[in-house]
């Protein structure tokens, strides 16, 4: 082959692979920002929960947003096994992910960071957003249809309403796709926690968990019914009505977070809690950046005008800068043993 020929030969490859990356930077991911927040999130909360510290105010405050409860009645085995027996029969999709007033026990947005993932990335109504989705999604939070429950990745049928987890589409015919978003999503999110250290643990959170006055926080979809459909009621969820008003029928992973964290003590080790050496939680995941003082190994923010998590309820209480007190006047995290000796002096402003 001649030099002219080599060269024409190469232009076309180059040519070649910079329009299939161009065309894959196009593709859309539906909810993958959202979904992108609230998985680190889950993340950092795994770290500091098998680190056993902080004290039992942060350790009630991460089993609640690791299980739903503050009582110890929850394992990560359990959860990295199966979707839980809790969201095998579920309910109407609106009123589990999209207002606090329909919903009650453990089926409300806000519940857990498991089962707010599941309403931010289950498939809804006829398989949207992979149908009937004028962005023509290929990915929604980062998988594929298939991986999600459609079928063979060419997603599910536009007009049967027995595919995906909406208003028409609910209770065990849904629960297959809550199954896949649980194997692909949370499980996913959940093992993020395992390679963190607790520095990187809590900068997360207080980047996550800041929200501004009059803001959502970043992982809410949208401030619509969360009903599932592409007619109005959307994939997301929200916090709206009693969720963000402390109603005590509907009690808040993020609000305990957000309460917990600012006077957490990591000089305390939880005595009733120690890190997880089961086979299933280690078989996989080496436990890269683990701390030696530890017991045990260790997304497109939303900008709508409705008050989420981080308005009505803080006016009588605190500052919306979670976790600010854990960080030095210049952003950066302040060492591990300075913030251990702040101990539980650290207060809230």
């Amino acid at each position: 082959m001649k030099g002219r020929e080599m060269k024409i030969l190469m232009v076309l490859v180059v040519m070649g692979i910079m329009s299939r990356c161009v065309a894959y930077s196009n593709v859309h991911n539906h909810n993958g920002k959202e979904h992108d927040a609230l998985c680190s999130v889950l993340g950092a909360v795994v770290t500091l929960y098998r680190s056993a510290r902080g004290g039992p105010t942060l350790q009630k405050a991460l089993r609640r947003a690791l299980f739903g409860n503050e009582n110890g009645d929850g394992d990560l085995n359990t959860l990295l096994a199966d979707l839980p027996s809790t969201h095998h029969n579920p309910g109407h999709r609106e009123r589990s992910c999209g207002d606090c007033r329909y919903g009650g026990g453990e089926d409300y947005p806000g519940w857990s960071i498991p089962h707010d993932l599941l309403c931010l990335c289950t498939v809804g109504k006829n398989g949207y957003p992979f149908t009937n989705d004028g962005q023509n999604s290929k990915m929604f939070c980062g998988q594929s249809a298939q991986n999600l429950g459609c079928g063979n990745g060419n997603g599910c049928h536009n007009g049967n309403e027995q595919h995906g987890w909406s208003e028409s589409s609910r209770n065990g015919q849904a629960k297959e796709y809550l199954s896949a978003t649980w194997k692909t999503v949370v499980t996913t999110c959940l093992r993020l926690g395992f390679n963190l250290d607790v520095e990187k643990a809590l900068q997360i959170l207080k980047e996550k968990l800041k929200v501004e006055e009059h803001k959502s926080a970043a992982w809410e979809g949208s401030h619509y019914s969360c009903g599932g459909d592409f007619s109005g009621g959307g994939i997301c969820v929200n916090y709206g009505g009693s969720c963000r008003y402390r109603d005590q029928r509907f009690p808040q992973w993020w609000d305990a977070l957000q309460d917990a964290l600012p006077t957490a003590n990591f000089d305390l080790i939880s005595t009733h809690q120690t890190a997880s050496t089961s086979p299933l939680l280690n078989s996989t995941y080496d436990d890269e950046g683990e701390d030696g003082d530890e017991l045990g190994p260790n997304g497109d923010s939303h900008n709508g005008t409705r008050h989420g998590p981080s308005s009505t309820r803080r006016r009588n209480k605190r500052s919306n800068h979670a976790v600010s007190h854990l960080f030095k006047e210049d952003g950066t995290l302040l060492s591990p043993p300075f913030l251990w000796s702040l101990g539980a002096f650290v207060s809230w402003f």
